[in-house]
Formats: structure tokens, C-alpha cells, sequence
């Protein structure tokens, strides 16, 4: 193997093992347990168990669905100073992700601002503030709360499948330019126009087609994950949201470019 097939060979590993290692992240899988504890905890109204745990999963991997989680925990368990702060905070998250869950963390925090208000009035020109003595009726996320969470959920699952599809499309380009490279060493001497080889010309057309097999499994794996991706994104669209797959050039090769509002 010469020095630049060593370096592609290289760049290939360094990208699938850089996947590879985050997809098996102990920190995300913790949270995803803490989470799923949490809200069998939440359904049996243990509210102070519940915070503790989507709190500790919030801290091991912030996202918008666990905050809202968080939130209407505090707020079930009565705390809505701090339901309201967590509201506050997965809005931001949100609006920063061009998520529409924005708009369901709006409507909570402003209905514990108008139950705070109408319980607590303020003097003209001060700033309302909800207060953890407000005792006012609450209603737990809604079916529409928890589909909208759903959807965005599908959406980044899509796309991280997608974005491996196409990681094995460049694996398999990869070595189909190995390949190429390695056939036609063979044939610059090693090998004769009627294919009889030396021994290094065989291990040349060797190494070519365990390289073109290579390619052809990345080609194919590749293109079933996009597919795939794709698939589980679409199916969780929302109307006004879109996906953009436009292929790249570079010096280092070709790649794609996943674009869109999710």
C-alpha cells in the first residue's frame, strides 16, 4: 500500500470510529434511562422522584424534550418558580434549533404567568413574577405536546441515520478509489495485457478486489441508511419544514450536504 491509499485508508477509519464512538456514548445512554425512569415515575404522580431523574438526564445530555419533561415536573409538583424558569430555558432551546416545540414551552410559560398574575396583581409598570406559593390548577403535557415532541424526536433520528449513510457512501467511494488505483499499479508492469502476473502484481489484483467488495458494502449500506433516513424523517414532517440532500465537491473528494428547518 503506497502512501496516499495508507492516508485515505486512515481517514476512513479515523471518521467511523469517531461515529462509532459517539453513537456509544455511556453519558447519552445513561440520560436516555433516567429519562424513561423518570416518566413512569411522572405517570404514577411520584413528581419529587420524577424531577430528580429527568434533572440528572437533562444534566448528562441537554436537550429540548427532557427540559420540557423537567419542566412540567416542577410545575405537577408544585414548583412553579422553577417550572417557569425550565419553560423559559426550553423555548430558548428551541428557538436557537428552529424547533417548533418553542411554542408549546411559550404557552406553558405564559399560563404560569397569568395564574401568578391573577393570583398575585403588580403595581402598574413592575415585572410579574410567578411565585412557588401560587396554588393554581395544572395540566400535564397534552397529547398535541407530547406528538409535537414525538415528531421532532423522528426527525433527529432521521437525520443522524441519514448523515451515516452517507459517511458509508464516502467509505465506499473511498475504496472504490483504492481499487481503481490498485488494478491499475498491476497492470503499469506487474501484470501483462493477457493477465499474467508476478507475485506482487497478484497481490496488487488482490488487494483491489477485497477493495472493490469494501466499496461495494459501503455503497450498499450506505445508500440503504439515506434511504432509511430519509424515510423516518419525511415521516415526521411537519407542514412548513423541509429537507435538503445537495451533493459537495472537495479537494479531499465528494461528499453531501444534509440542509433544512427541523
Amino acid at each position: 500500500m503506497n502512501r496516499a491509499d495508507a492516508t485515505m485508508m486512515a481517514a476512513v477509519l479515523c471518521v467511523t470510529t469517531s461515529l462509532a464512538r459517539a453513537d456509544s456514548g455511556t453519558d447519552r445512554d445513561r440520560a436516555e434511562a433516567l429519562f424513561e425512569e423518570g416518566k413512569a415515575l411522572r405517570g404514577q404522580g411520584l413528581y419529587p422522584a420524577a424531577c430528580a431523574d429527568f434533572e440528572e438526564s437533562r444534566r448528562l445530555d441537554e436537550g429540548i424534550g427532557v427540559t420540557l419533561y423537567l419542566a412540567d415536573c416542577y410545575e405537577q409538583a408544585g414548583d412553579v418558580s422553577r417550572a417557569l424558569t425550565e419553560f423559559r430555558h426550553a423555548e430558548a432551546l428551541a428557538v436557537a434549533h428552529g424547533d417548533e416545540r418553542a411554542v408549546v414551552a411559550r404557552r406553558r410559560a405564559d399560563a404560569i404567568e397569568a395564574r401568578a398574575n391573577a393570583n398575585h396583581p403588580v403595581a402598574d409598570g413592575a415585572k410579574p413574577v410567578a411565585e412557588s406559593s401560587v396554588v393554581a390548577r395544572v395540566s400535564p403535557l397534552t397529547s398535541r405536546d407530547e406528538a409535537v415532541a414525538s415528531r421532532a424526536t423522528r426527525r433527529w433520528i432521521g437525520v443522524g441515520v441519514a448523515g451515516a449513510g452517507v459517511i458509508g457512501i464516502g467509505v465506499g467511494a473511498t475504496f472504490g478509489v483504492i481499487a481503481l488505483s490498485k488494478l491499475s499499479r498491476s497492470n503499469d508492469g506487474p501484470c501483462s495485457p493477457d493477465d499474467q502476473c508476478s507475485s506482487a502484481g497478484l497481490t496488487l489484483r488482490r488487494q483491489s478486489a477485497e477493495a472493490a467488495t469494501a466499496s461495494t458494502i459501503g455503497f450498499a449500506a450506505g445508500a440503504a441508511a439515506l434511504a432509511a433516513g430519509i424515510g423516518i424523517y419525511l415521516s415526521a414532517r411537519h407542514v412548513g419544514e423541509g429537507v435538503t440532500l445537495a451533493p459537495t465537491l472537495s479537494a479531499g473528494g465528494a461528499g453531501a450536504l444534509l440542509q433544512g428547518r427541523f
